[in-house]
């Protein structure tokens, strides 16, 4: 028998919120989100970021300058994903799901206000949802209904930019592009973090 070479992964060791979490340095890099949709991006997909993510929403209240450093990671990962944008291009966020109903303020509107400010494009509330969302998960998003298109900015944008703060099913990312797509927008996603 032949010895197989063992593959050497470069894991790096990160902390956050006290914990300590070893990643293969690839899961850092801004990637594609194929579950989405086509044309939506991740500023990262390692855990480490997902759970300071994740830590950053369950605190009460939200730290705003923890909301700014979220949007400015966005608004550079749109940088270098298009260095120039036109000047009437918005950014938007999905519809509030669960947190809304239990009147918990909107995490990815604040990320996205921050993103907007840091692009210099206007922030609007684009998206409304058809059906009651109630519950978070994968499951709860898989069973979401279809969004609808609310009255856009005047100017019509040109470019329509949906930003998230997590993509997990990469349903709803998924429903807000069909929805302004559907409606003869071009519109591409990007989220904080993904899988």
């Amino acid at each position: 028998m032949i010895p197989r070479k063992r593959r050497r992964r470069n894991l790096i060791a990160v902390e956050r919120g006290g914990r300590t979490f070893r990643e293969p340095a690839g899961r850092f890099r801004p990637s594609h989100q194929a579950r989405s949709a086509l044309g939506v991006w991740a500023c990262s997909r390692a855990r480490a970021d997902r759970s300071a993510l994740m830590a950053w929403k369950s605190a009460a209240p939200y730290d705003p300058g923890q909301a700014v450093a979220f949007g400015q990671a966005l608004a550079a990962l749109i940088r270098r994903w298009s260095p120039v944008l036109p000047r009437d291009a918005i950014v938007t966020t999905p519809p509030p799901g669960a947190s809304a109903a239990r009147g918990l303020p909107y995490a990815a509107a604040l990320i996205g206000e921050a993103a907007a400010a840091a692009l210099g494009l206007r922030y609007a509330t684009a998206l409304a949802r058809i059906g009651e969302k109630t519950r978070h998960g994968p499951w709860a998003a898989r069973e979401q209904a279809a969004f609808e298109v609310l009255a856009l900015p005047d100017p019509r944008p040109s470019l329509v930019l949906v930003l998230d703060d997590a993509a997990t099913s990469g349903r709803t990312m998924r429903l807000a592009l069909e929805a302004l797509r559907g409606a003869g927008l071009m519109a591409f996603g990007f989220v904080f973090t993904g899988v």
